[in-house]
C-alpha cells in the first residue's frame, strides 16, 4: 500500500530515520515500563 511505501522513506524531520524506525523505537521503548 502507499502508506507502507511512504513509511520506508527517511524524513528530514525525523533525523533521516524512516517513520517505521521511529515508530518501532517508540514501541520498544514503551515495552520497558
Amino acid at each position: 500500500s502507499v502508506a507502507i511505501r511512504r513509511n520506508k522513506i527517511p524524513r528530514k524531520s525525523l533525523n533521516y530515520k524512516t517513520p517505521l524506525e521511529v515508530f518501532l523505537e517508540n514501541v520498544s521503548g514503551l515495552n520497558y515500563f
